[in-house]
């Protein structure tokens, strides 16, 4: 992360405090997500999924999407049931 940040400090030619702090906070934001496989309480899970269902949340902070929604014939073609 710190080498992410000092190259993009080095690229841009100047620093930006607040947009270091900013581009950090996103980055440090990410790296703490839920990730596959990982053991987590089922209220926290409950509270992220209502959250994205409701629309609250439709990307991380970086602007990846958390969701992405699919025809029903799209899904069959990825399962080569079309």
């Amino acid at each position: 992360t710190l080498s992410e940040l000092a190259q993009t400090l080095l690229t841009a030619g100047r620093a930006d405090p607040g947009s270091a702090r900013d581009e950090l906070m996103h980055t440090m934001a990410c790296k703490a997500a839920i990730k596959g496989g990982q053991k987590n309480d089922p209220q926290e899970l409950l509270r992220v999924a209502k959250a994205v269902m409701s629309g609250a949340v439709r990307c991380c902070p970086h602007g990846r999407p958390v969701a992405i929604e699919l025809e029903r014939r799209q899904l069959e073609h990825q399962f080569k049931r079309s």
